[in-house]
């Protein structure tokens, strides 16, 4: 059994959420370990890892998502 980590960005983050929406954010953070980038992709990490995937904090996940990609524009 390998060790699964995962590398996360913020293009990554704002491109699968555009395109897939939150369901391949939540694929995303399938991993055992993950290196994110400083941005939107930290904040997400963090508070994915801080709140274990509960309903609120998905819901704060698509929340600070939307801002970024809204900054963005």
């Amino acid at each position: 059994m390998g060790f699964h980590k995962r590398y996360i960005s913020n293009e990554i983050i704002q491109e699968l959420f555009h395109t897939h929406g939150i369901k391949s954010i939540k694929e995303l953070y399938s991993a055992d370990a993950f290196v994110s980038e400083v941005g939107i992709a930290s904040d997400v990490t963090d508070t994915v890892l801080s709140n274990k995937h509960t309903t609120e904090s998905w819901d704060r996940v698509t929340e600070m998502i939307e801002e970024s990609v809204n900054k963005k524009k």
